[in-house]
């Protein structure tokens, strides 16, 4: 997913239970590191683990 930002207000409103892995492109220079934190977080909770955080990108799978 590229939204350019907005991935931090999409995200929490989004259904991904029928998703087994998503890539996330992250701006934190932009929303701010503490957001970027909370969304890494909804994610987990949403039954995702974080498998990669690299340049940005989170590449995330159903756990």
């Amino acid at each position: 997913m590229d939204a350019e930002g907005a991935e931090l207000e999409l995200l929490p409103a989004a259904d991904l239970s029928s998703l087994r892995a998503l890539v996330i492109e992250t701006h934190a220079k932009i929303t701010g590191t503490d957001s970027v934190a909370d969304l890494k977080a909804h994610l987990i909770t949403d039954g995702f683990r974080i498998v990669e955080d690299v340049n940005n990108n989170i590449l995330c799978l159903r756990a």
